[in-house]
């Protein structure tokens, strides 16, 4: 597993858990804390945010189809 796939899944597993409520949600073991990775609390409004912009700057253009 290369650095980038383990921050892409650091970054699905964010996104689930940050829409989970508080009693269900899991701390991830062993997170990246390398600049490109993912927060906890923060990836969801970030993707959601993305999302928003035109298709040519999403920054996770790939996370995602239409």
């Amino acid at each position: 597993m290369s650095l980038s796939d383990w921050r892409f899944e650091q970054r699905i597993f964010d996104i689930i858990n940050d829409s989970m409520p508080a009693r269900y949600k899991a701390s991830l073991e062993n997170r990246s804390y390398h600049p490109d990775a993912s927060r906890v609390g923060s990836t969801l409004q970030e993707f959601a945010a993305d999302r928003m912009r035109s298709k040519a700057k999403r920054r996770w253009n790939d996370y995602v189809e239409e």
